[in-house]
């Protein structure tokens, strides 16, 4: 399984390395590995999109779009990042892959939701998914708020609101 991507911007560091922005696109399976000299692999893929009918129902739509909007403004507190107004579409399809590529995780939790072929199904996964991200990012800034105090405990950062 993987994913074509468009490459939005790129950016060559100092010491040769680059940062690459892309977009995801087509969903493909590769098919056939071919042989090729190019210094990148090279295969026969087939293109696919989910399955029609495999919309989730509004509500579930609605919980995704509700635990994703807490997830996100704790992570970007964690990023020491601005509050905004998250807008995402209410659109199933294109909510679940906004949602599955703003996650951070492992590339092993998102597998799954880049091969699965139903909407409802992506849907109930990252339904799954997101409260133990929501813990563990809520941990991980409690800690980045306790260095930031400098191990003294008098020196503390307001609390926010979730």
């Amino acid at each position: 399984m993987g994913c074509v991507a468009e490459v939005r911007s790129s950016d060559l560091l100092p010491d040769g390395r680059s940062n690459i922005m892309v977009m995801g696109r087509v969903r493909f399976t590769v098919r056939e590995v071919v042989a090729d000299p190019a210094p990148y692999h090279v295969a026969l893929v087939e293109e696919f999109n989910d399955l029609p009918d495999t919309a989730p129902p509004a509500e579930l739509a609605s919980e995704l779009h509700q635990q994703f909007a807490t997830y996100y403004a704790i992570l970007r507190q964690l990023h020491d990042a601005p509050p905004e107004e998250l807008r995402l579409t209410e659109e199933p399809v294109p909510l679940t892959f906004a949602v599955a590529a703003a996650i951070e995780c492992d590339v092993a939790l998102k597998q799954p939701l880049l091969a699965t072929r139903s909407t409802l199904e992506r849907t109930r996964l990252l339904l799954q998914l997101l409260p133990t991200l929501t813990a563990t990012t809520e941990r991980a800034l409690r800690v980045h708020r306790r260095a930031h105090t400098n191990g003294k405990g008098m020196h503390t950062i307001p609390p926010f609101d979730l």
